[in-house]
């Protein structure tokens, strides 16, 4: 009888159809978004205002969004953000900045 040598983290986990539901619910909110809020908002604010704001916004959200992936996905424990941060930066530094990151998601 063979044992399973792979460590627990290392193992694949399955792509169910509850996953594959919250992959089209992101989609769908993006692209309604997209769709119904970008016009009105160019509309109300003017082409310049939103071509200013997108080659601001969209550069500073991938460089914070990687800053994040990689954080997480390089840390040697599988824990929250706080923790990880923490163990990084220190205790109070982790509060913080997990403080911060919600307050950026809301």
């Amino acid at each position: 009888m063979q044992h399973n040598t792979l460590p627990k983290h290392d193992q694949k986990l399955p792509f169910t159809r509850y996953d594959f539901g919250w992959v089209l619910l992101c989609i769908g909110m993006a692209i309604g978004a997209g769709t119904v809020l970008m016009p009105v908002q160019i509309g109300l604010k003017g082409i310049w205002v939103f071509i200013t704001a997108a080659i601001i916004a969209y550069p500073a959200t991938w460089v914070v969004q990687d800053i994040y992936l990689k954080t997480l996905s390089e840390s040697d424990s599988c824990n929250d953000y706080t923790d990880i941060i923490s163990h990084y930066l220190g205790k109070n530094w982790g509060i913080f900045l997990g403080v911060i990151y919600f307050l950026m998601i809301i």
